[in-house]
């Protein structure tokens, strides 16, 4: 699906999402799911955005690319741009879940930077694999939660230079995922 995409196929793609997630200048945006907005709604598409699902409580089944992840009270999923990713069932009538929705541009500014051509640039990422489900089971896990958690917390109040905690709290994310794609590469 990659491959078709970076082509052009992706053009009169149904199921493209066409949202634009915050604005140019702060590309982000929080997206708050409970029982009042069910997570049917959140059907199968895709974009060129990252996105972070983050379970605050209940469960909720979600899919990306065809694999089931089943996700529960402080988890969270990490998708990444042109993935098909969708809701597949609430498993408890009780929930809440956050989708963070995020341009490149927002954590990765140039695209000519060592840090996006090392580690984010796609010949980069043919090396480097996320696990999307991350658990408090490890260390990187626990810190990239609460990183996310305090990101929902900002977009929630606003305080003060919030858009740079955001940014700064969202490199400390990427940084976790790939310290923890080295550990397992290594181990």
């Amino acid at each position: 699906v990659f491959d078709m995409l970076k082509k052009g196929f992706h053009m009169s793609n149904p199921i493209q999402e066409k949202i634009v997630h915050g604005e140019k200048l702060f590309p982000f945006a929080a997206y708050e799911f409970t029982p009042a907005f069910p997570p049917e709604l959140f059907t199968a598409h895709w974009h060129s955005d990252y996105e972070i699902i983050y379970m605050q409580k209940g469960a909720v089944t979600f899919g990306i690319n065809g694999i089931s992840y089943p996700l529960s009270a402080h988890q969270a999923l990490m998708v990444n741009p042109y993935q098909i990713h969708y809701s597949v069932s609430a498993n408890t009538s009780d929930f809440s879940f956050t989708s963070i929705v995020f341009g490149n541009s927002l954590v990765f500014p140039s695209t000519e930077s060592r840090i996006y051509t090392r580690y984010i640039h796609p010949s980069a990422r043919e090396y480097i694999r996320f696990f999307p489900v991350l658990t408090q089971g490890t260390a990187s896990g626990m810190d990239s939660l609460k990183s996310i958690e305090k990101i929902c917390l900002l977009d929630k109040s606003r305080p003060l230079c919030y858009e740079m905690e955001i940014q700064i709290l969202l490199l400390s994310v990427f940084c976790n995922l790939l310290l923890a794609d080295e550990i397992n590469r290594t181990s």
